[in-house]
C-alpha cells in the first residue's frame, strides 16, 4: 500500500512540470496593450529575438498592483519621448484656445534737478525741485498659436504753457501680434515709429535716464499702423504704413493736413543678435549697423476743405553700435527734410551724437559711467542755426547680485538750444522695477 501511495506521488509531481511548461509559452494579455498612441510618439520596434526553449520553472503571477504601476511607467516613458521631439519652427503653429499667459511689468521714476540759463530773464535763469515722477505700465500676453498682445503705457507728469506741473498719461504701446513663424511677425495698433535707434530702445532698456534732446528734433510721436518684422541671426527688417497723425509741418491756423506715413529699418548684425538693449552684456563682442526712413506725402487743408498746399517729409538714419561685457556704444547720424509746393524753400535738418557706458563690478554694485554728445544744425537752407549737448554722469545697480531692478542714474549737462541759448544741468532719477 505505500508503494501505491509513492507511485501516485510520483505521476502527480510530472503532471503539475509538464502543466508549468505550458502556462510559460501562454502569454497573459496586459492592459499596455490597450494604450492608444499616436504614431509620432511610437517608436519603430526592434526585430524580435530568435525563440529560445524555455526551461520550465514555477509560474510568477503579478498581482493587479504591480500591473498597474507597469502601465503608468509605460504612458510615462511615451509621453517622454513625445516631448523630447523638438518642433519644427517653420510649421504654422495650430490656433488654439485656451487659457492665455500673462506677464506684467513696470518701473517708478521719480526724478529731481536744476537748471541754469545764463542769457533767460532773470525769472527764467534758474529752476529746480522734482523734474518729473513716471510710472511705466506694461504687459505681454500671449494667447496661442502664435497670437500675442502688448501694452505700455507711461503715467507722469509734465509742466505746461502756464508752468503749471500737470498730470500726463501716454499711451506708448498697444499691439496685437501674429508670428506664423519664428522669424515672422506682423503688428497692428499703436507703437514708436522706429527711424532712430533711441526711438527703438524701449524705455525699461536704457542705461541713461532719458533720450538725447537732439533726437526730439527728428524722432516722430507713437502712430497707429501696420508694421511686419522679419528677424534673423544677422539680420532684421521692418516695413510699416502708420495714419500719420502729426508732422513738424507749419499750417495756417484752422487748417489740417492728411497723409500716410511709410517706415522702413534694416539692421545688420554679422557677428551675432544684438537687440535695442543699453543693458547688453554679451561675453562676445556684438556689432549692429542700421539704416532707417520715414516719408510722408500730405494735403494741407483749409477750413472750407479746399487743399492749401502738398508737403513732403522724408527722413533718415544710420547708426552703429558695439556690446562687449559691461561695454556699450552707440553713434548714430540723423536727417530731416521737409518740403512744400507753396514755399519752394526745403527745411533741413542734420544731427549726429555718439554715446558710451561701461559697466563693471565694485564691490556688492554695478558702476556704468556715461558719457554723450552730440551737435545738431537746424534751418540749413534757410536761417542756419547750430546746437550742442554734453553730459557725463553715472549708473549705479544697487542689487546688481540679484537684479538689475534699483537704478540710480546721475548726470551732468550741458546743452546749447538754438533758441533758448546755453543751459547747465544736474539732473538726478532712481528707476524701481517690477
Amino acid at each position: 500500500m505505500n508503494k501505491l501511495g509513492t507511485i501516485v506521488a510520483i505521476v502527480c509531481a510530472l503532471a503539475s512540470v509538464a502543466e508549468a511548461g505550458k502556462k510559460k509559452h501562454h502569454k497573459v494579455p496586459a492592459k499596455d496593450d490597450a494604450l492608444i498612441v499616436s504614431p509620432s510618439q511610437v517608436e519603430e520596434p526592434a526585430p524580435a529575438p530568435a525563440p529560445v526553449e524555455p526551461t520550465p520553472a514555477p509560474v510568477v503571477v503579478a498581482t493587479a498592483e504591480e500591473i498597474s504601476a507597469t502601465d503608468a511607467a509605460a504612458a510615462t516613458k511615451v509621453e517622454a519621448t513625445a516631448a523630447a521631439k523638438p518642433a519644427d519652427e517653420n510649421v504654422i503653429p495650430e490656433l488654439k484656445a485656451g487659457p492665455a499667459s500673462v506677464k506684467l511689468f513696470g518701473s517708478l521714476r521719480p526724478s529731481v534737478g536744476a537748471a541754469y540759463r545764463s542769457e533767460a530773464v532773470e525769472r527764467d535763469r534758474l529752476a529746480y525741485g522734482v523734474s518729473g515722477s513716471r510710472i511705466d505700465l506694461g504687459g505681454d500676453i500671449t494667447v496661442g498659436g502664435g497670437v500675442s498682445a502688448t501694452l505700455y503705457t507711461i503715467i507722469g507728469t509734465e509742466t505746461n504753457s502756464e508752468g503749471s506741473t500737470v498730470g500726463k498719461i501716454s499711451l506708448e504701446r498697444a499691439l496685437v501680434n501674429y508670428s506664423p513663424i519664428k522669424q515672422l511677425r506682423f503688428s497692428i495698433g499703436r507703437d514708436a515709429v522706429p527711424l532712430s535707434a533711441q526711438s527703438a530702445t524701449p524705455t525699461v532698456a536704457r542705461v541713461f535716464p532719458y533720450r538725447i534732446g537732439l533726437d526730439t528734433t527728428f524722432v516722430l510721436p507713437a502712430d497707429v499702423g501696420l508694421q511686419a518684422a522679419v528677424s534673423t541671426k544677422y539680420v532684421t527688417a521692418l516695413a510699416g504704413v502708420w495714419n500719420g497723425i502729426a508732422s513738424d509741418v507749419k499750417l495756417s491756423p484752422g487748417n489740417t493736413e492728411r497723409g500716410l506715413l511709410y517706415s522702413g529699418r534694416v539692421e545688420l548684425t554679422p557677428l551675432g543678435p544684438l537687440g535695442f538693449d543699453e543693458r547688453a552684456r554679451p561675453t562676445d563682442l556684438r556689432i549692429g549697423i542700421g539704416a532707417a526712413t520715414t516719408y510722408r506725402a500730405a494735403q494741407d487743408f483749409t477750413l472750407t476743405g479746399e487743399t492749401s498746399m502738398r508737403t513732403r517729409d522724408l527722413r533718415a538714419s544710420l547708426s552703429a553700435r558695439a556690446a562687449w561685457q559691461g561695454l556699450f556704444v552707440q553713434a548714430e547720424l540723423l536727417r530731416r527734410q521737409i518740403t512744400d509746393d507753396l514755399t519752394m524753400r526745403p527745411d533741413v535738418a542734420t544731427a549726429g551724437y555718439v554715446q558710451a557706458s561701461w559697466r563693471f563690478r565694485a564691490g556688492s554694485v554695478d558702476i556704468a559711467p556715461l558719457g554723450r554728445v552730440g551737435i545738431e544744425h537746424q534751418r540749413q537752407l534757410s536761417a542756419p542755426a547750430d546746437g550742442s549737448s554734453a553730459e557725463i554722469g553715472a549708473a549705479i545697480f544697487p542689487l546688481a547680485r540679484g537684479t538689475d531692478r534699483l537704478q540710480i542714474s546721475t548726470l551732468v549737462a550741458r546743452y546749447v538750444d538754438p533758441i533758448l541759448g546755453s543751459t547747465m544741468q544736474v539732473f538726478a532719477q532712481a528707476r524701481l522695477g517690477f
